[in-house]
């Protein structure tokens, strides 16, 4: 009988071993002593592996912060005849430079972080100043006064004209960037 419970003993421990650090329990087992004069049973105390269930852990979706961000020059198309000489073969046929709908930001980061990341990160050039605040020149190689004097990047968010320069507009979950290239001072977006 000994020997039973001696086998039931090692197969808990062993059943229990490769899992989790497992607290040890303590529990009395009643074992008949066996020897040919009759004596009361003797109790000993024997250390089991507690068993324990566990709900599987459920990993949460981590949240991810979103933003959309589009980069076009459309407004060129109709002032052609004030475009510099060479720069037609620059602008792309729908004048979108870049769309992306769903681009990842981490907090804190503003239009221009998000900008210089994803034009660097797509090959397209990207030239600014930072002077206190920033200052967008040119992108993919169309640039201020390349289509008039009046000519330039401007940035709406959330359709609204931004009123706060690139490097100090913060850009929360859910925003709509649009970089747009005016032929107008604005009056053309």
């Amino acid at each position: 009988m000994k020997k039973y419970i001696l086998l039931l003993v090692v197969f808990l421990f062993i059943s229990g071993c490769g899992n989790k650090q497992q607290p040890i329990v303590e529990t009395r087992v009643v074992t008949p002593d066996i020897t040919e004069t009759e004596q009361p049973q003797k109790q000993e105390v024997v250390s089991l592996p507690s068993i324990v269930t566990e709900e599987p852990e459920v990993q949460q979706e981590e949240q991810k912060t979103l933003c959309s961000l589009t980069i076009k020059c459309n407004t060129v198309f109709d002032n052609l005849d004030k475009l510099k000489n060479g720069k037609a073969e620059i602008i792309p046929q729908n004048g979108i430079m870049y769309e992306n709908n769903r681009l990842t930001f981490q907090e804190g980061e503003t239009v221009l972080d998000v900008v210089v990341r994803e034009t660097k990160n797509n090959n397209i050039d990207i030239d600014y100043t930072t002077f206190g605040s920033a200052y967008i020149r040119s992108i993919g190689s169309l640039a201020e006064f390349d289509c008039g004097g009046q000519s330039g990047w401007l940035y709406r968010v959330n359709g609204e004209v931004a009123n706060l320069a690139t490097n100090q507009y913060v850009i929360k979950n859910g925003d709509i960037i649009e970089l747009i290239y005016s032929c107008k001072l604005g009056k053309d977006i």
